[in-house]
């Protein structure tokens, strides 16, 4: 996929629908992947490992009150209603509170909204930003959960199912990195999130050196991973227990021999569920079914499935599906682990499985990423299945 270099954050078709500066982000990302690799090297001295969770512990522990601080200064006035809330986790979080007789207000910056809230409870204000995790959980959590490739150590050191992978940082690298490794592969900057710039279903060499241009204009490092083939899933963790699990499916046609593509889509969106979004003939799309070996006017032999959009989910043209009481107890168990074993109050795991009802032990399946701050809220309107509440939850981490 060709991606347009510009600091016009509107116009790059890697980046979706959440664009970004490529200048900042490469240089925050980048940054941030170093450092983390440094505070791997410390657990080789153990004083200054030791030093380091108690400096990174009360960073953490000091986040609330500066955001109070910076809210008394330079911003004072207060919403009362999630009027001005973008985030759609947030607003998830006040209908809860509102439930619970908590009050809660959103703060403001030199006149504006922003992400940041507090809620008066247990006899005073406490302040957030996005989620109201107690900040004394957020300290004991392990340092390195939003780092795809120290997450994915992790995962391996723990026999956690996770697909295989590599890390390069110029392409001479890449390319031993992917002899090493099964086509087709997915292609995404080591830290990053909602997809930004990741490309999956990679199946020659040409498409794998585009990928990884683009993945590099947002970090440095650059991490090459099997494609596990299945739906992708959203495990969210709440205190050691699964309390959400939303299962998104591909937006696909199968081939009849006689339409092309194109031809297929249009019926596919003139049949769709109404709650669900038209399939879009946009240029990240277009070029996912090229990836596949098609293009909009080929005729796909009779019984061939094509995913249609890069991304899956309702919003594409997919289907959603919150099944967190039918998924398989040994799938469950192997999530739940790891949310315990990374000592994290709350975390989306992002997975990969054919069938979360069967067996994953019978079945070519891994964690692909995990999210501290995930869309609690994807949970509460799924196309099928009954809404998972993880709102709830996330207040209930006060009662503690």
């Amino acid at each position: 996929m060709e991606t347009e270099k510009t600091d016009d954050i509107s116009r790059c078709a890697a980046c979706g629908d959440f664009p970004v500066n490529h200048t900042l982000m490469y240089f925050s990302k980048t940054i941030d992947a170093w450092g983390d690799d440094r505070m791997q090297f410390l657990e080789h001295w153990p004083l200054l490992d030791r030093l380091s969770n108690f400096v990174r512990s009360n960073v953490i522990l000091f986040v609330p009150y500066l955001i109070r601080f910076l809210h008394a200064i330079y911003g004072r006035k207060t919403y009362t209603d999630p009027t001005h809330v973008d985030m759609q986790r947030a607003y998830v979080i006040w209908e809860e509170a509102a439930r619970r007789g908590i009050p809660m207000e959103q703060l403001t910056l030199f006149g504006r909204p922003i992400d940041s809230y507090r809620a008066y409870l247990n006899d005073g204000w406490i302040y957030f930003e996005s989620l109201p995790i107690p900040s004394r959980m957020l300290a004991r959590s392990e340092p390195y959960i939003d780092d795809k490739f120290l997450f994915k150590q992790f995962l391996k050191r723990n026999q956690i199912p996770c697909a295989d992978f590599a890390l390069a940082t110029n392409i001479a690298d890449a390319h031993r990195s992917l002899e090493q490794l099964h086509m087709p592969v997915v292609v995404k900057p080591r830290i990053g999130s909602n997809s930004r710039h990741t490309t999956p279903f990679i199946n020659t060499r040409a498409q794998f050196d585009e990928a990884f241009e683009s993945a590099q204009e947002l970090c440095r490092y650059v991490l090459i991973e099997e494609h596990l083939l299945g739906h992708l899933c959203r495990a969210t963790v709440v205190d050691g227990k699964l309390v959400g699990f939303l299962e998104s499916r591909q937006p696909s046609i199968v081939g009849d021999g006689i339409r092309s593509v194109r031809q297929l889509i249009e019926e596919k969106n003139a049949h769709k569920a109404e709650r669900v979004s038209d399939v879009v003939f946009s240029e990240e799309n277009e070029a996912h079914i090229q990836r596949q070996g098609y293009v909009l006017d080929s005729v796909p032999e009779n019984g061939a499935l094509i995913q249609v959009a890069r991304l899956p989910g309702r919003l594409m043209g997919g289907e959603t599906r919150e099944m967190p009481d039918d998924i398989h107890p040994k799938l469950r168990a192997a999530v739940e682990r790891a949310a315990q074993l990374l000592r994290a109050p709350l975390v989306g795991f992002d997975l990969i499985i054919e069938d979360p009802e069967t067996d994953p032990d019978t079945q070519r399946w891994g964690i692909i990423e995990a999210n501290t701050v995930p869309f609690i809220e994807i949970h509460n309107d799924p196309l099928y299945g009954q809404p998972s509440n993880v709102a709830a939850a996330v207040w209930d981490l006060w009662k503690k």
